[in-house]
């Protein structure tokens, strides 16, 4: 029943318009070929590659392809957590943790509706934990063990390839396993499981080497993509962004409390780790579990509700544990917050959303006026990002960089967007959906400048100015 509830609680976003990153990731997966040197084709995206495959499965079907996509990884997650709790406590665990996780995954509070990479990577996370939970049961045959201790470990690092962050099943194995170890009753177990789960990581890390050094981009530009390119947008954010980030960040700890999520694990880790379970390892490793998600959620530092996608496994976990101990006591208050806060965001977020309109309609709008007025060949930019107004529209853009993070950390004084302004790859179409100014990226007006010398304003749609080139390209 919870996995029909995931599946029915998504359809009414089936066919809404495509978001920025689902726009972004679908553009850059169109245009992207496995044998490309570069990293992504034409555009950049500082994402592992597993996400783009995902995405390009998508391409060609719009907004109900990435959609149904989700809808696949939302059912995922909550048949995850049926097995994780089903591992931990039984029949009755399952049936809490699986409802959990399917008001989680489908809460507008969280954005669960976007299908972004968090939403993406966690059934992987959760299915990873799964394995390594039924592969250290004492009645689990060691063929058995080794076969889901290996499929762990390919679960586990599908998940950083998805989102370079989701290291989470990783820490929970990790420190089980440990601990585990530590015990003569469960050390054989351990070592087999251990042993078989870093012969998947292995594999799946050696194909992905393999291909990068090869056909790829190369290991060195792959680990800056998912890495390093993390350490120059945070010094870029510190440097000229905090307001928004901060009040985000406000936001996004009101939603973590209010929807249930931290009561939740906070509930869990104070019985988990309290007399008389202090020394289960199942308790520390849920311990680190959490801590590597929060970590993750602080470490993105824009702060998007998303993020909190990255807790959910581990509440998932957590109602388990809490299922095995006294359940009329803590899990049923506990899920019933989650449930109804879900609800509630649920029936609120759809009520704003019909009074006061479809948060994307101006790129809905902005997207059909171009697509109505380009001719074949027509590229275009739109300041700084905005993909779901250039995927719907039917337009390439010969500017690499399809968000305004990358931009600001890869291009951050335009060099490269005014060269192709003023040069004979210019786009056919300039939108100011941001001020050519934001950030603070065009103080010298350079931008401003070429774009009044190359091209003239034809129209304000939805409130943006509209210019066309003055030549052809």
């Amino acid at each position: 029943m919870p996995v029909g509830l995931a599946v029915v609680l998504r359809l009414p976003f089936l066919l809404e318009p495509l978001r920025p990153d689902e726009a972004g990731y679908l553009m850059v997966a169109q245009q992207w070929h496995l044998s490309d040197s570069t990293t992504y084709g034409s555009y950049w995206v500082d994402r592992p590659p597993l996400l783009l495959l995902i995405f390009k499965a998508a391409v060609g079907q719009g907004p109900l392809g990435i959609r149904l996509v989700g809808t696949v990884a939302a059912a995922a997650l909550v048949a995850a957590a049926a097995a994780v709790g089903q591992a931990v406590a039984g029949r009755r665990a399952a049936w809490w943790s699986s409802l959990v996780t399917a008001a989680l995954v489908s809460s507008f509070a969280l954005g669960g509706q976007e299908v972004d990479g968090e939403l993406l990577a966690a059934p992987f996370v959760l299915a990873g934990c799964a394995a390594t939970l039924w592969a250290v049961d004492e009645r689990q045959t060691r063929v058995g063990r080794l076969v889901l201790g290996f499929l762990a470990g390919v679960a586990a690092v599908a998940a950083v390839l998805v989102k370079q962050n989701f290291v989470d099943a990783l820490a929970f194995a990790g420190v089980l396993l440990v601990l585990m170890a530590r015990n003569p009753a469960t050390r054989r177990r351990a070592l087999e499981t251990a042993v078989a789960g870093a012969a998947g990581v292995a594999l799946v890390l050696a194909a992905v080497l393999v291909w990068a050094a090869t056909v790829g981009p190369g290991v060195g530009d792959l680990f800056y993509v998912m890495y390093l390119f993390r350490f120059d947008a945070a010094e870029v954010i510190a440097r000229r962004d905090l307001a928004r980030p901060e009040a985000r960040l406000l936001g996004l700890v009101a939603v973590a409390l209010v929807s249930g999520l931290v009561p939740l694990l906070t509930a869990a880790l104070w019985q988990a780790l309290g007399p008389p379970r202090r020394r289960d390892p199942l308790a520390w490793a849920l311990a680190a579990m959490v801590a590597v998600g929060g970590v993750g959620v602080a470490a993105g530092a824009s702060y998007w509700r998303h993020y909190l996608i990255e807790l959910v496994p581990a509440a998932a976990i957590g109602t388990a544990m809490l299922a095995r101990g006294r359940p009329t006591r803590w899990v049923r208050p506990l899920v019933s917050l989650v449930v109804v806060s879900s609800a509630v965001a649920m029936f609120v977020g759809g009520g704003i959303h019909q009074i006061a309109g479809d948060p994307e309609e101006a790129a809905t709008r902005m997207a059909r006026w171009l697509e109505a007025r380009s001719a074949p060949g027509d590229t275009a930019v739109i300041t700084y990002g905005h993909a779901n107004v250039l995927l719907p529209a039917g337009l390439s853009s010969p500017y690499p960089y399809l968000w305004s993070l990358p931009a600001r950390v890869r291009d951050p004084n335009l060099k490269l967007l005014i060269s192709t302004v003023e040069g004979p790859r210019a786009p056919t179409w300039i939108v100011e959906w941001n001020s050519f100014d934001s950030w603070g990226l065009d103080a010298d007006r350079r931008l401003a400048q070429a774009v009044f010398e190359n091209y003239h304003m034809v129209a304000v749609v939805a409130g943006h100015n509209v210019y066309r080139l003055d030549r052809r390209p």
